[in-house]
């Protein structure tokens, strides 16, 4: 999570704030409290609401025009918000399916077949998933073997699947 993700954070969590309750709080260098608070201005998600005061001298108090956003918005990102890497939409649909083919990851994810046949055979290999049978399409020639995850080690992709070009394929 960058400096600016955990401002905003802190931010969403209070009603009504200034930087300076954001550099102590969150933490974060005072730049980049001041950044946060302009890009949300910018998107009409703050507006000035008061000052206060204290031994240090006057702060402009900021409050949420609305509901502040659930996730940090695309604005605080330089080049608009952070992607999901394609390995990660991989892992997710694993641990969602329980049971797939690599057929079923190709159509959820929209990875190529050769990527998620060299990822399965990683996450294989490393007996993070097991062969669990076969299955015929309807009507398609040919069939698929199923697999099942059998390690789950939650939502970030286990280093199996981050193993160099040449692992596994």
């Amino acid at each position: 999570m960058t400096a600016i993700e955990s401002a905003f954070y802190v931010a969403r969590q209070r009603g009504s704030f200034d930087t300076a309750e954001l550099v102590s709080v969150a933490k974060v260098s005072r730049p980049v409290a001041e950044r946060l608070v302009s890009l949300l201005c910018r998107e009409g998600l703050l507006e000035k609401a008061g000052t206060r005061k204290d031994g240090h001298g006057v702060f402009v108090v900021y409050q949420w025009q609305a509901s502040p956003p659930v996730t940090a918005p695309a604005c605080l990102f330089k080049g608009g918000a952070p992607r999901t890497k394609l390995v990660e939409k991989v892992w997710t649909a694993i641990r969602v399916k329980n049971t797939f083919t690599t057929a079923d990851l190709v159509q959820i994810t929209g990875a190529k077949m050769s990527y998620v046949q060299r990822l399965v055979k990683r996450l294989s290999d490393a007996r993070i998933i097991r062969k669990s049978g076969r299955v015929q399409p309807d009507g398609q020639p040919g069939s698929y073997i199923t697999y099942r995850l059998v390690v789950n080690s939650g939502p970030k992709p286990p280093p199996a699947m981050r193993g160099s070009r040449r692992a596994g394929g």
